[in-house]
């Protein structure tokens, strides 16, 4: 696994692109954003919790 930052919070964490398995891939795919790596846990559960349907 990889090093990398998270580009909204700059927080270092390991992505598992292109491994077997990776944390991620538990949850929902959001759309790439162009020049926007992977997002750290924190951060890519915030974007989908922005992104979900909003429940009335």
């Amino acid at each position: 696994m990889d090093e990398i930052r998270c580009p909204v919070c700059g927080a270092q964490f390991e992505c598992g692109a292109g491994e077997a398995e990776c944390w991620c891939a538990a949850l929902p795919s959001l759309t790439p954003i162009p020049g926007r790596g992977c997002l750290c846990r924190r951060c890519l559960e915030e974007e989908l919790k922005k992104s979900a349907p909003q429940r009335t």
